[in-house]
């Protein structure tokens, strides 16, 4: 402990003049806690959005579940290390040498976790509500679809729903607010296609792909589309 005494113009008993401080020495150790006791790190629950009531989509399509699947429907994606696949290369500007006035993308080397756009393998742009958009989290995943729920003056009912998709547990998670019967029983189908599609994703980059092929809807295959639902 140091006591410092000012010389102010009072003299050493003017008020306010007088400060203690304590060395790290005086200060008491921190307690040790056992490793049970000690802070863990708490995964908050994702926000899983559902809307009160659904929205009429004029273009809106109805999709029998059947037996397709669903694939990544987007280009510039390659695959990355951790427990979620899809990645984008990260870039530097720089000019360019063809156009000096220009400036262009140069890959770092490096990548990062990428959005993606998957949809069904029958046939290709023509979903619209069908669509779906993955956004990584951690080891979780956000999917984000429009579910078909029924038919509309013009068109038709979609409900758009978010989903975690949980790569650690290997699981789906639907939303409380949902309601029983064919509009669960359509989310909890699309969770595990979706589900499906990371893991086959995952085995292919485990098998030593660089990028996505084996995920790739027949039209980016180059095979011919299927039109069957």
């Amino acid at each position: 402990m140091r006591t410092v005494v000012g010389d102010g113009a009072f003299g050493p008993d003017e008020p306010g003049n007088t400060r203690t401080t304590f060395l790290p020495t005086d200060l008491p150790p921190s307690p040790c806690l056992a490793p049970d006791l000690m802070p863990r790190a708490v995964t908050a629950p994702l926000d899983l959005y559902v809307p009160p009531e659904p929205e009429r989509d004029m273009y809106g399509v109805k999709l029998e579940l059947g037996a397709w699947r669903y694939v990544l429907n987007q280009t510039g994606v390659l695959y990355g290390p951790g427990r979620y696949p899809f990645h984008q290369h990260v870039t530097r500007r720089e000019k360019d040498p063809t156009a000096p006035l220009n400036d262009r993308p140069v890959p770092t080397g490096r990548t990062v976790p990428a959005p993606v756009r998957i949809s069904p393998d029958v046939q290709n742009r023509s979903w619209r509500n069908e669509y779906v958009q993955l956004t990584p989290v951690d080891h979780r995943v956000e999917a984000r679809l429009r579910l078909y729920a029924g038919d509309a003056p013009g068109g038709a009912l979609v409900r758009t729903v978010t989903l975690e998709i949980d790569l650690g547990a290997m699981r789906v998670r639907l939303p409380d607010q949902i309601p029983a019967g064919p509009l669960r029983h359509q989310a909890a189908v699309k969770g595990e296609r979706i589900l499906a599609l990371l893991v086959t994703a995952l085995q292919e980059r485990g098998h030593g792909a660089g990028e996505p092929r084996v995920v790739l809807g027949p039209w980016d295959r180059g095979d011919l589309p299927s039109r069957d639902a």
